[in-house]
């Protein structure tokens, strides 16, 4: 029987959860070198800076087929990002961007240049990156999580399962909501989630562009959820 523990920061871990990581991710990922700083930004720094919050789903054989990585305060993990993350992307040859705004030139748009965006905030706007600009989102939802599984594991109740560990461990860590962002326009997704206590972040988050309730943008859509004590 799988079983869902927490992750190990062991080589061989990290190289599973890379692995799980790209061959889930969507197209606008597939590439380099923004499959490699997707990578780093979405999956592998989570075991590093929240170890408490992150769990693998292990087969019977010692496969690790799934994650779900979060952090009970998202405000805190982004301090810890901007102390460690730049030196682990510089480690890994992404080296630092041109700062854009000290230049008084805008950055990149993720149309335009999708990698040189994501590493440009990864550098210099981690809030933003983890939407620290959207009003009221850290304080009242402050815990957030990323949970992939791989294909031939999806549709068997193990996805369920994964989201109440998080939840529980995010809630033994003292977090009263929870945030997550998923793909806009997928309502199996959207359907699943609200199911499981979901709902769109109470407020347009785009401008009024869309007019709808938790939409960013034309490819993210924000659910929150408060957690009971």
């Amino acid at each position: 029987m799988p079983l869902i523990r927490p992750v190990s920061l062991s080589p061989s871990e990290t190289a599973s959860l890379d692995n799980i990581f790209r061959t889930t991710s969507g197209p606008s990922f597939k590439s380099e070198p923004i499959a490699t700083i997707a990578s780093q930004i979405y999956c592998h720094q989570y075991p590093h800076l929240s170890p408490t919050t992150c769990f693998v789903l292990e087969t019977d054989s010692g496969e690790v087929v799934g994650y779900i990585l979060g952090t009970p305060s998202t405000s805190a993990f982004c301090q810890k990002w901007k102390q460690t993350f730049p030196s682990v992307l510089a480690e890994i040859g992404l080296e630092a961007p041109p700062d854009y705004a000290a230049e008084g030139r805008p950055e990149p748009t993720f149309e335009e240049d999708a990698a040189a965006q994501l590493l440009y905030q990864a550098y210099y706007k981690p809030e933003e990156m983890l939407n620290g600009n959207f009003e009221g989102l850290w304080e009242r939802w402050p815990a957030h999580f990323h949970i992939d599984i791989l294909s031939e594991w999806q549709r068997q109740g193990w996805g369920r399962k994964m989201i109440e560990t998080m939840l529980r461990a995010l809630k033994a860590e003292g977090a009263r909501g929870v945030q997550l962002g998923m793909e806009a326009g997928n309502g199996g997704a959207e359907k699943f989630y609200k199911a499981m206590g979901f709902e769109r972040f109470p407020g347009v988050l785009d401008g009024g562009v869309s007019g709808e309730m938790g939409r960013v943008d034309d490819r993210v859509l924000y659910l929150v959820k408060t957690l009971e004590g």
